[in-house]
């Protein structure tokens, strides 16, 4: 498979980027979007608490990470 470049070829490259990026987005942007409208980070872009951003965006990460696994997985034996 390798020899004849079936896996590894530029379009499963770029794919990967994209959802890498998709993933990337969900992580960063969704905690930032979510503490934004709850008042947790201020106008000047402060925040209350590190910990509980930190601990969503690892929560997203988790759930994205996972949310691939379960896509990609064929037995669940």
């Amino acid at each position: 498979m390798g020899e004849k470049k079936i896996i590894f070829t530029w379009k499963n490259y770029i794919i990967e980027v994209l959802y890498g990026i998709a993933h990337s987005v969900v992580v960063f942007f969704l905690p930032l979007y979510i503490f934004n409208s709850s008042q947790i980070l201020e106008k000047n872009g402060l925040n209350v608490d590190m910990w509980i951003i930190s601990l969503t965006s690892f929560t997203c990460l988790y759930t994205a990470v996972t949310g691939r696994i379960a896509i990609w997985t064929r037995w669940w034996t």
